[in-house]
């Protein structure tokens, strides 16, 4: 196991500073074990939340805090089939993004988003939304 650290901040909004880590475990796929990412936040103010979600099939739509500053999204590292779109809007087209590595965003705080879209090819559980 490893542990990767990054460290964000100070920021504009006097926030204060972020660190991330994720430990990462790695075992052989010969044996038929899929490896992990574990991320761990801690931050400066109180905005940090995490909840683990199940995607349905389709568009799955979740109120995004109102004092949040971003999200971490890590979805499954065995995950090889469903496709993964992640989109603002009602009607936008979205951004493919990554089937098994995490994502992260930052919004303009001024502007926090009301709610974001995960558009899944299929059922997918244990994806971890972790509120920044």
């Amino acid at each position: 196991m490893s542990l990767t650290t990054l460290t964000v901040g100070p920021s504009s909004g006097g926030f204060g500073t972020m660190t991330f880590e994720a430990f990462l475990d790695f075992k052989s796929a010969s044996q038929g074990n899929q490896g992990f990412v574990l991320p761990k936040c801690s931050c400066a103010f109180s905005r940090f939340s995490q909840q683990r979600v199940d995607l349905v099939n389709g568009a799955n739509t979740t109120d995004v805090p109102a004092n949040s500053a971003g999200l971490w999204f890590q979805p499954p590292t065995d995950n090889t089939t469903v496709t993964l779109t992640m989109k603002g809007v009602t009607g936008d087209t979205g951004t493919r993004i990554s089937k098994t590595a995490p994502l992260i965003v930052f919004w303009d705080t001024a502007s926090v988003p009301s709610e974001i879209t995960i558009t899944a090819s299929g059922a997918l559980n244990g994806c971890l939304l972790t509120w920044l």
